[in-house]
C-alpha cells in the first residue's frame, strides 16, 4: 500500500510493536468509512473525531518511537 506502512510493519516486526502500525491504519481508514455514511449524522460525528484523534496519537507514538529507534 504506501512505503510508510511498510517501514511501521518492519519496525514493528523488529520490536514486537504492532500497535503503532495497527493504530496509524485503523485511523487512515476511519475517515472515509465516516464520510462514505454521511448519511447517517450519528455514525459521522462519532467516527470522524476518533480517527483524526487516533491519527494524532498514533503520529505522535510514531516520531517517539522513530527517535528512539535513531
Amino acid at each position: 500500500m504506501w512505503p510508510e506502512w511498510n517501514r511501521i510493519r518492519e519496525l514493528a516486526e523488529q520490536n514486537g510493536r504492532w500497535e503503532l502500525g495497527a493504530a496509524r491504519i485503523v485511523a487512515s481508514i476511519a475517515i472515509p468509512i465516516a464520510v462514505s455514511f454521511y448519511s447517517h449524522r450519528l455514525a459521522l460525528i462519532v467516527a470522524v473525531p476518533f480517527g483524526l484523534a487516533l491519527y494524532w496519537y498514533s503520529r505522535r507514538a510514531l516520531r517517539r518511537f522513530l527517535k528512539r529507534q535513531a
